[in-house]
């Protein structure tokens, strides 16, 4: 069935009409072509219709009145919504309807995948069992409200705690406090606020599922044993803001699943204890520096990925106290 209103002067309420043919079950719209609408709704039923039309299989109607299945439904408008809204969902709808034009009045609130993570959040900071964006940017520390929890699996909004505070004694130093998420061993996947500067010891420690964590350049403090044992660990980056003179212990020992290449800036002169111990699908490390920095216990135990060193500097590395026994990994770039 096609559906095909376009700058209709005595009826703009087209994506009303969109939407009761949507709630029908087992209803036969395909095809969609409303330019023109400009309506009012007072929930945000209508958000959700609308990313249902540009992600459940629905179609356009092109420019000629053909049928096209190369594009979603061709919306053009204005949409006000007095409901509490979610910024992500906001955020995919632009990317899909670009010609309409949205006029959100109600709260925004932290739209929470994961139900147990929203319980916690709804609890300790929230109000009438949401929690507002507004909320979220007010928090200042989350300090261990989810360490050692079994259920939860991601936490991806954990970017709108912008002002949440890595240590009580450091204000306005925003970051993942220590042990936030220790041995949370079934969290997925997370997003760092990309306000964060500090990053403290065992944040994500023993966090067997977590998968992959992206640091915001902001961040310039590391603690130790941030991902000791998350065995799933398959992508993480250094973040440029770091330039600590040692590159902390334990940070990514037993990743057995990590396969970056991690880069080691060269204001770093010590490489603490077992930091890629059992780092064995690792692709390198590549050192920035041309002095070669100092090495504590077992920093490369149990693995066999390539070591990255200036070109200039290979022979100094391989020659260089503590080095010698890894000189057949050390490679020039």
């Amino acid at each position: 069935v096609d559906f095909w209103v376009e700058n209709c002067n005595t009826n703009n309420n087209i994506l009303s009409k969109i939407q009761s043919i949507y709630s029908v079950k087992e209803h036969l719209l395909k095809y969609i072509r409303a330019v023109g609408f400009d309506e009012e709704f007072y929930t945000n039923e209508i958000l959700k219709t609308l990313l249902s039309l540009a992600e459940n299989g629905y179609r356009g109607i092109n420019e000629s009145g053909e049928r096209d299945d190369n594009i979603i439904p061709v919306l053009s408008g204005k949409v006000l919504c007095t409901d509490k809204y979610s910024p992500d969902m906001l955020y995919d709808l632009k990317s899909y309807f670009p010609n309409i034009l949205f006029n959100m009045t109600g709260e925004a609130c932290v739209d929470f995948k994961d139900q147990v993570v929203k319980d916690i959040c709804v609890r300790n900071w929230g109000s009438d069992g949401e929690l507002t964006v507004e909320q979220a940017a007010g928090i200042t520390t989350i300090n261990t409200k989810f360490k050692e929890n079994l259920e939860i699996t991601s936490f991806n909004e954990l970017k709108y705690f912008t002002n949440a505070n890595a240590r009580t004694e450091y204000p306005g130093e925003p970051g993942v406090p220590y042990g936030a998420f220790d041995r949370c061993t079934n969290l997925e996947s997370v997003t760092i606020m990309p306000t964060a500067k500090r990053i403290e010891t065992s944040a994500f420690g023993g966090c067997s599922s977590l998968k992959k964590v992206l640091f915001p350049d902001s961040v310039y403090f590391l603690g130790t044993n941030i991902f000791y044992g998350c065995t799933s660990l398959e992508s993480v980056n250094i973040p440029k803001g770091f330039a600590d003179s040692k590159f902390p212990s334990n940070v990514f020992r037993d990743c057995i699943s990590l396969t970056s290449l991690i880069e080691v800036p060269e204001t770093v002169t010590i490489i603490g204890m077992a930091t890629f111990n059992g780092c064995t699908s690792l692709a390198g490390v590549k050192l920035k520096g041309n002095v070669p920095p100092s090495l504590e216990y077992s920093v490369f135990g149990n693995s066999t990925f390539p070591i990255y060193v200036p070109e200039a500097a290979v022979n100094a590395y391989k020659s260089a106290s503590g080095w010698t026994s890894l000189a057949s990994r050390i490679m020039g770039y």
